[in-house]
């Protein structure tokens, strides 16, 4: 059994004890040494969100964790604007509300103090292994008033200086949008853990025949990679919870990766098992872009070229969700489509097929 419960899935592996790690030794086929090697110097190194904090390991509610997320997101913005250290946060209640897609109530009310009370106690430990121990203790005072409208957060001087270090390690960048749609906690850390990881995409030395067998294409992809022990230390598992190990796959892995493909259309989750002698080590996430044709931007492109690429990406990204989401009835508006009279002398394109076919699925109330 492996000791070392806690480190980010890009320090699997000792690479000098490779044998003697099957799990880590299998991680290592799909990227090289030297990019395992780059990740585990970038992260020690250690707005949007630092990525430190999207991988790090803490446990908490849905709500908590959206306001959380708001909370870090409005500090980092407001440091930046106003130039200075304050760790102070003011938000206003109604733009909360709304962010955290909840409506007003007695009910709701005491869903969102539980939530403030929960964002309060929470602390993220950012390393935890034989060599080095990091808890960040996030805030020493909240208060907030339902009449007035405001609620406000100050921040603990150690999480403030943390989140004002100058971070190699880069941030995560997330649409609020995508996030608000995603329900569990473990989901939305997954797609935190997966975004964090998003400038890895295409760096795979090779691709698992698995992988292969189930779609995913190098170009587009990358993965981030936990052993079953690391599943329990990033979401903070007592000992006596999950102990049937089909049970956690199923609630901490298999269903929240389900919940990923319903609601971010634009990308595909899929997991791959890993396992010695029958028993279960772990998981690789392979995580897939959907995007199609899509133009990268060059560096002498004029404004105008700029806005016409990104018109262009955003079709692509859209019609790429309608596919994914909507597969069958993507299929039957193309099949009809198709099939209809084609005029003498207009060519025709496929991808002109695949746009209308995007229309149709709009006109009929389908959404993503």
């Amino acid at each position: 059994m492996r000791k070392d419960t806690s480190k980010a899935p890009y320090e699997l592996t000792q690479f000098e004890n490779l044998k003697n790690d099957p799990f880590g030794y299998i991680v290592l086929n799909y990227y090289s040494k030297k990019n395992l090697e780059k990740q585990r110097e970038y992260a020690q190194n250690a707005i949007k969100q630092p990525n430190e904090l999207s991988r790090g390991y803490y446990r908490c509610s849905t709500t908590a964790h959206r306001l959380f997320q708001v909370t870090v997101m409005e500090y980092l913005k407001n440091i930046k604007k106003e130039k200075q250290k304050n760790r102070w946060i003011s938000l206003e209640l109604s733009n909360v509300v709304f962010g955290l897609n909840i409506s007003d109530g007695q009910k709701t009310r005491e869903l969102f103090k539980k939530a403030v009370n929960e964002v309060a106690d929470l602390h993220v430990i950012i390393k935890d292994d034989e060599h080095e121990y990091h808890r960040l203790n996030l805030f020493e005072e909240v208060k907030y008033n339902w009449d007035w409208g405001t609620l406000k957060f100050k921040l603990s001087e150690m999480f403030s200086n943390f989140l004002l270090e100058p971070h190699k390690m880069g941030f995560t960048i997330f649409s609020l949008e995508q996030s608000k749609k995603i329900q569990s906690f473990y989901a939305r850390r997954y797609f935190e853990i997966a975004m964090s990881f998003y400038g890895f995409k295409g760096e795979c030395i090779k691709l698992s025949p698995w992988a292969i067998e189930n779609g995913v294409e190098k170009k587009n992809s990358w993965f981030f990679a936990y052993s079953v022990e690391e599943i329990r230390a990033l979401f903070r598992i007592a000992p006596d919870e999950y102990q049937d190990v089909r049970n956690l796959r199923k609630k901490l892995v298999e269903l929240p990766i389900q919940e990923l493909n319903e609601k971010i259309p634009s990308m595909r989750f899929n997991v791959e098992k890993i396992y010695e002698k029958k028993k279960l080590q772990g998981f690789i996430f392979w995580v897939s872009e959907l995007t199609e044709n899509k133009i990268e931007h060059k560096k002498d492109e004029n404004q105008a070229e700029r806005e016409r690429i990104n018109e262009i990406n955003k079709e692509q990204e859209e019609l790429a969700a309608y596919k994914n989401k909507y597969p069958e009835e993507f299929k039957k508006v193309l099949e009809e489509i198709k099939a209809q009279p084609q005029l003498p002398g207009i060519p025709k394109f496929d991808i002109s097929d695949d746009f209308e076919a995007v229309s149709r699925l709009k006109e009929a109330g389908l959404t993503i």
